[in-house]
């Protein structure tokens, strides 16, 4: 089933454990995921990214990363980063994830164990646009949008990256929680976009549904 993921804490092995994002993880039944984290309060961005995720084994999981914006710039080879990490059943409640990967403060890849909580929900949409440069989904109560846009003049143009995480209310409505200055395609997905199938027009681009449930 779809899920939605929020991690509780973050340590780079030896240093003690510690959360200072608010990390949202949106993952599809078929392994595609969308995973944003901003500094807590405030809408600077530490790392966006989408991805599939694979599971070797019982406590195994790959996550390939087809886009992948840090710190607000590219991979560069995104196709070519893989993150392995796992799982186990958290002391405090959760998902204990432990692994290897880059360390934003040095660059460098180091250990590292994360806490998740985890929540499943009945249906949820991913989709891409054409160009594979915009990702989207929608789980639950929560939606996410990552992409990079090309700005300026045909000589001149400039990849502005861009992400952001909303929540909707009881009252039906949309409230965005966190976004960079710059947020490309601030629209949220509207309420047809559940029984979107395959490729679908919306807002003058073409788009290609990931998965639908």
């Amino acid at each position: 089933m779809p899920s939605i993921s929020t991690r509780t804490s973050i340590r780079w092995l030896p240093e003690p454990a510690s959360e200072p994002t608010n990390t949202v993880v949106l993952t599809g039944k078929s392994g595609i995921f969308l995973d944003v984290r901003f500094w807590k309060n405030t809408n600077v961005l530490d790392w966006a990214f989408a991805g599939y995720r694979s599971e070797d084994d019982y406590r195994t999981t790959k996550y390939h990363k087809i886009q992948a914006l840090h710190r607000l710039s590219d991979t560069g080879t995104p196709l070519e980063v893989v993150d392995v990490g796992y799982n186990e059943p958290a002391a405090e409640g959760g998902t204990l994830e432990c692994g290897e990967m880059v360390n934003p403060a040095t660059g460098q890849m180091a250990r590292y164990e994360e806490t998740w909580h985890d929540e499943e929900h009945d249906g949820g949409i991913f989709l891409v646009n054409a160009a594979k440069t915009i990702w989207r989904a929608w789980v639950g109560r929560r939606q996410l949008a990552l992409g990079r846009t090309f700005v300026g003049n045909p000589n001149e143009t400039e990849a502005v990256f861009w992400a952001w995480e909303a929540s909707r209310l009881d009252s039906g409505e949309w409230q965005r929680g966190h976004a960079t200055d710059r947020m490309g395609q601030s629209e949220y997905l509207p309420d047809e976009a559940r029984g979107w199938k395959k490729r679908v027009e919306w807002h003058r681009e073409e788009w290609i549904v990931v998965e639908a449930d």
